[in-house]
């Protein structure tokens, strides 16, 4: 079946929504960019409706694939391109007629080299980089797993170090932590706080692409009158109900040990919530850069998600 690509129009955010929503939302990681912020990013000084390619199926949008100009490496014109999002009765036949559309069009416009992010955890994104000669470069997210049935929380550390969070007596010393780690100003800490608060074993949030996350624990370590380390542990709705998730470790500079301790509380929550399986993450969008902290405790990790390249 033959579709009509047209590129970016106004009044298309809509159905762009309810398209991408619809495949990315359920993705372990991401989601697809609300109507308000697509709104935002679309009249921007820098936005080219030229580079956002739309398949119809008569007066019907099926399918879309966005890229945008990156960058200028050394003298050559690098554009990011995602793989395409089309509903289940469409594909693989508007999937293969936007990416060869856009492929065309995107030459014509100067490209050079294409940066794509591929991965296990995006749907068919890995599929279509191998097929069209996409070639990795380097890692996004990297996963490694605990089995918690026979787990024995005490070869990590001491489950009983991170004691369970009390914004009453621990948050000014959280802020200074997270103000120091990530250097940025305390003011912009401070106004993330009020939401500690609520972080309280059971309770239910929802991430900006309305994943369910809950909360299984949230808890510092304290040394003198200062936290030296903090962990928040969720279910992720979209990781399946049997997991707990690290979702977030931080250690002060000299405390890296109670890592160990973190994986320690990490296997005896899960234990005590009858979960099957603990998921860590390393990478850019992980608890640590590199994969060596938790190697140090036999915990392998492999990558989910990556930045792929293509000259065209």
């Amino acid at each position: 079946m033959s579709y009509t690509i047209k590129t970016y129009q106004e009044g298309f955010i809509e159905d762009q929504f309810r398209i991408g929503s619809a495949i990315y939302d359920p993705w372990p990681m991401g989601g697809q960019t609300r109507p308000d912020q697509l709104r935002a990013a679309y009249q921007g000084e820098n936005f080219d409706p030229e580079t956002r390619f739309y398949a119809f199926d008569g007066e019907i949008m099926v399918g879309f694939l966005t890229s945008s100009f990156n960058e200028e490496r050394e003298g050559k014109r690098v554009y990011f391109f995602e793989p395409p999002y089309v509903l289940p009765d469409h594909a693989p036949e508007a999937e293969t007629q936007l990416i060869n559309h856009a492929f065309a069009k995107l030459k014509e416009k100067g490209a050079d080299i294409l940066l794509t992010r591929a991965g296990e955890y995006w749907g068919k994104s890995l599929h279509y980089a191998t097929m069209y000669g996409f070639e990795w470069k380097s890692d996004i997210v990297r996963r490694g797993e605990i089995t918690l049935g026979n787990a024995d929380a005490t070869s990590f550390g001491d489950p009983q170090k991170f004691v369970e969070y009390d914004h009453e007596l621990h948050k000014n010393a959280l802020i200074d932590l997270l103000a120091e780690k990530y250097g940025a100003p305390r003011e912009n800490i401070e106004a993330q706080a009020a939401r500690w608060e609520g972080l309280q074993p059971g309770t239910e949030i929802k991430s900006p692409w309305d994943h369910t996350l809950t909360i299984m624990t949230h808890r510092v370590v304290m040394a003198g009158k200062k936290v030296v380390g903090r962990v928040l542990f969720m279910n992720h709705s979209n990781f399946g109900e049997t997991t707990i998730n690290l979702s977030n470790v931080v250690l002060r500079e000299g405390y890296e040990s109670l890592l160990g301790d973190a994986l320690a509380t990490l296997v005896s929550v899960g234990q005590s919530q009858a979960k099957a399986l603990a998921v860590v993450h390393s990478g850019l969008w992980g608890s640590f850069q590199s994969d060596k902290p938790f190697e140090k405790y036999g915990i392998d990790l492999e990558m989910k998600l990556g930045y792929y390249e293509k000259n065209i």
